[in-house]
């Protein structure tokens, strides 16, 4: 990215930082630190857009895991049984196409209890709607809706 001069021109710089540069810097970055900055920069970066009322679609996906990744257990996983995993959150606004928020969880995480998304990064904004998978289907969180 140093040498791209799209980019440059883009953000109207002079030059870009090398790779090393960026690597350092993301390296910084922590599960936790993650989850306090990055719902902000959404919250911002969504406060610009004005679409109307929203459609919210969840959808989580379980990512088997082999050896010993950071933060991954074992939870429910029907096609491998035992095995450690990741469970995955991905939330979508359908009328941008765009990704609101992302989590990539411990396998043992269950769907239901996550409402950063909605009390950080969607805050303000009217949801009108919100789809979800079968993983999403208890009472507690309906009851929140």
């Amino acid at each position: 990215m140093q040498y791209d001069i799209v980019m440059q021109k883009t953000f109207e710089l002079n030059r870009l930082p090398s790779q090393a540069t960026y690597s350092r810097f993301f390296h910084k970055f922590s599960q936790e630190r993650n989850n306090v900055v990055f719902p902000k920069l959404g919250y911002r970066f969504l406060k610009q857009i004005d679409v109307g009322a929203l459609t919210i679609d969840l959808d989580s996906s379980l990512l088997t895991r082999y050896g010993n990744q950071e933060r991954a257990a074992m939870g429910y996983n029907l096609s491998k049984k035992g095995r450690k995993s990741h469970h995955s959150l991905i939330t979508f606004i359908s009328q941008t196409r765009m990704v609101a928020n992302a989590w990539m969880r411990a396998g043992n995480t269950f769907d239901h209890n996550n409402y950063e998304t909605f009390d950080q990064v969607l805050k303000k904004k009217k949801v009108e709607l919100v789809r979800a998978d079968n993983g999403f289907y208890f009472n507690a969180f309906l009851e929140w809706f």
